[in-house]
């Protein structure tokens, strides 16, 4: 399956939920497994865990030496609009690759909670992993997590 911009919806949009959490690779879902998905209370939104690379434009893909890093996605099965929810409170570049796990989303799924190894924010100075929310209504990231000693 070709790549697509955040916004262009899939053709299969109504298996993006079923196979959020496939794990063989060549399904046309994903270059790889998905794993963690949980959706909001209408699920009207599914955020999940994945190693694809193939689910965004511009995605970073390391070389095959390299480990592949997790990234938490938001997709939305009805129209099939994937967003990147790990990203710097900037808003800077969507191909940001570092570890991103474990997400949860709210009822309404307008906030998402999940932790990177990333520093997404200007008071995350070291390079421990922290816990992180995402509102993506108002675009904004924000640690959670408290500093480290």
């Amino acid at each position: 399956m070709p790549k697509r911009d955040a916004g262009q919806p899939r053709s299969d949009a109504g298996a993006v939920m079923l196979d959020a959490g496939a794990s063989d690779a060549g399904t046309g879902h994903g270059s790889s497994a998905s794993d963690g998905s949980v959706a909001s209370f209408d699920r009207s939104i599914v955020v999940t865990e994945t190693l694809a690379t193939d689910l965004l434009v511009g995605d970073v893909t390391p070389p095959v030496s390299q480990v592949r890093q997790a990234k938490v996605l938001a997709i939305e099965p009805a129209s099939g609009q994937v967003e990147r929810v790990a990203v710097p409170a900037s808003g800077a570049s969507s191909a940001v690759a570092a570890d991103s796990t474990s997400p949860a989303i709210s009822d309404d799924g307008t906030r998402v909670v999940f932790v990177s190894a990333l520093a997404l924010t200007a008071d995350d100075s070291d390079s421990v992993g922290d816990i992180y929310l995402r509102d993506r209504a108002n675009a904004t990231t924000e640690r959670i997590s408290k500093p480290h000693p």
